[in-house]
């Protein structure tokens, strides 16, 4: 029979419990389960709901991290902070395992150097992971910051969306590399930038469709040639998903994002905004033909 052992409730107590190789291995065990309960299981959630297989490859790559490699240290940060990194990086390579998309062994190898929406050069690859897991963490940060009740709109919900547009010209190649794209283009635009459970459940307004429900139906347009949807799309999509009884014009969508952007950089200060928002929501765009003018979607 199992001892019963006397365990912190604090996470990172118990992680440093885990690591500690003087302790008897059922007490560091039961810490492990512990943890497991608090911390692991929450965040395996966030990252894959409902996906058993992922959570179970969470709790050995951290028992892995702590008992034999010893990588937490406490005086860097909170355990939860560390495992939040630890498995968004897992998160990546397990949906990368699982795909059957073999030319993109990760999301920066479709183009080693891709035009960003602001006209500059950005390099991604092995830094694209790193860009987007600070810009994932910024938008945990600035979440209940957002007025949403201004005209009744959860601007939040547009910000989220319109950083997935915008990833998705940036990683989307042009025709002539069109084979090198996944089957499935709005799949790798969601892996890059994963919304949260709570997230995927917002709408635009009371009452209209969920983001998520948003999303796929973008999907469909952008898992197609030419692998973009344009304003008017866009728009005409929004309106369609709301029943027809609100129209979306692109002036209305425009006015939306710049509200949102307005929002997100009150929320941040200026060396994270350049870093992590401005190339995706430039302040300024090309003149384009009269059906398009205003933001890209």
């Amino acid at each position: 029979m199992s001892a019963s052992f006397e365990l912190p409730d604090d996470p990172t107590a118990l992680a440093l419990l885990v690591q500690d190789s003087t302790q008897p291995q059922e007490r560091r065990d039961a810490a492990l389960v512990k943890l497991d309960r608090l911390v692991i299981q929450r965040i395996a959630n966030d990252l894959a709901p409902a996906c058993e297989e992922f959570h179970t490859e969470a709790l050995s790559f951290v028992w892995e991290q702590l008992e034999i490699n010893k990588k937490f240290e406490p005086h860097r940060g909170r355990f939860k902070s560390w495992c939040d990194t630890v498995l968004y990086h897992l998160h990546i390579e397990f949906l990368r395992k699982r795909s059957r998309w073999p030319a993109c062994k990760l999301v920066g190898d479709l183009r080693e150097k891709v035009a960003d929406p602001s006209g500059a050069s950005s390099e991604f690859g092995d830094e694209l992971r790193s860009r987007m897991h600070r810009l994932r963490e910024t938008l945990d940060r600035i979440s209940l910051h957002f007025n949403s009740t201004l005209g009744g709109v959860d601007y939040f919900a547009v910000l989220l969306l319109q950083l997935r547009l915008a990833i998705s010209r940036c990683l989307i190649p042009q025709q002539d590399e069109l084979e090198l794209l996944p089957e499935k283009p709005a799949v790798l635009i969601a892996w890059v930038l994963p919304w949260r459970p709570v997230e995927q459940s917002r709408s635009f307004r009371a009452g209209w469709p969920m983001l998520q429900k948003v999303w796929e139906a973008i999907g469909e347009v952008l898992n197609r040639p030419p692998y973009r949807i344009d304003a008017p799309e866009l728009c005409g999509m929004l309106t369609r998903l709301n029943g027809g009884s609100c129209e979306i014009t692109a002036e209305v969508w425009n006015q939306w994002v710049r509200r949102a952007k307005k929002q997100t950089r009150a929320c941040v200060d200026a060396c994270t905004w350049e870093d992590e928002f401005s190339g995706f929501l430039p302040d300024y765009r090309p003149r384009q033909s009269p059906a398009d003018e205003g933001e890209n979607p």
